[in-house]
C-alpha cells in the first residue's frame, strides 16, 4: 500500500473537494463547481475511494476502481455517494448537524493488477474479487487496520463484500485484482 501522504498539494485539494461535495450532498445542495486543476493528476483519469468517519467510526465509504474520468471528478462523485448512498448507513444517514465532526480519507488507486489464479495479493495491496456478476472490494488499509493476512483479506472480500463463499477466490472462474493506494487524510 502507498504511504499516507501529508495533506499538502494534491492531497489537500482532493480532501477539500471531498469535504465540499460530501457536505453539499448531506445538505441537499447542488454540488459546488470543481476548482481549476493545480496539479496535472487532478485533470488526468483516476480512480478513488472516499471514506468518511465521525470520531473514528465509519460513516460511509464508496469509490471507483476504474480510471474513467478525471481524478477530481472521481473524488467528488465518491464523496457525494459515500455521504448519502452507502447502503450500510441507509437507516442512520449522515446529518447536517454532524458535518463539523466528520473526517475524510481519499484513497487514490493505482491501476488494477490481475492476480493469477491460486495466488494472493501482496501485503499492502487491496483486492477486488469478481465472479458470476458479483463483486466486492476491500482497500489495503482495511487489512492493515484489522491485522489480516493477504488470505484473510481475500476471504473477507469474497464473503463480506461479494456474497461469495470465502474460498471462491481459489476457483479459476473467480477474477482477483490487486491495487495499491496513495492515501490522504484530513
Amino acid at each position: 500500500m502507498g504511504e499516507t501522504s501529508p495533506a499538502v498539494g494534491l492531497g489537500a485539494r482532493l480532501l477539500g473537494i471531498a469535504r465540499a461535495h460530501a457536505e453539499a450532498a448531506v445538505r441537499g445542495e447542488f454540488p459546488p463547481p470543481l476548482p481549476s486543476p493545480a496539479d496535472p493528476r487532478e485533470a488526468g483519469l483516476g480512480a478513488a475511494f472516499v471514506t468518511i468517519r465521525n470520531a473514528g467510526a465509519l460513516r460511509g465509504c464508496i469509490g471507483t476502481l476504474s480510471a474513467v474520468r478525471p481524478l477530481a471528478e472521481a473524488v467528488a462523485g465518491a464523496a457525494r455517494s459515500a455521504a448519502t448512498e452507502d447502503f450500510r448507513f441507509s437507516g442512520d444517514p449522515i446529518t447536517p448537524g454532524e458535518i463539523s465532526e466528520l473526517s475524510y480519507e481519499v484513497s487514490v488507486l493505482s491501476p488494477l493488477r490481475r492476480v493469477p489464479p491460486g495466488e494472493l495479493p501482496r501485503i499492502g495491496e487491496g483486492v477486488w474479487v469478481r465472479r458470476f456478476g458479483r463483486s466486492g472490494c476491500l482497500l489495503p488499509q482495511v487489512a492493515l487496520e484489522q491485522g489480516w493476512t493477504p488470505e484473510q483479506l481475500v476471504r473477507e472480500a469474497c464473503l463480506l463484500k461479494a456474497g461469495l463463499p470465502e474460498d471462491a477466490w481459489k476457483d479459476p472462474a473467480t477474477e482477483l485484482w490487486a491495487f495499491t493506494v496513495e492515501k490522504f487524510e484530513g
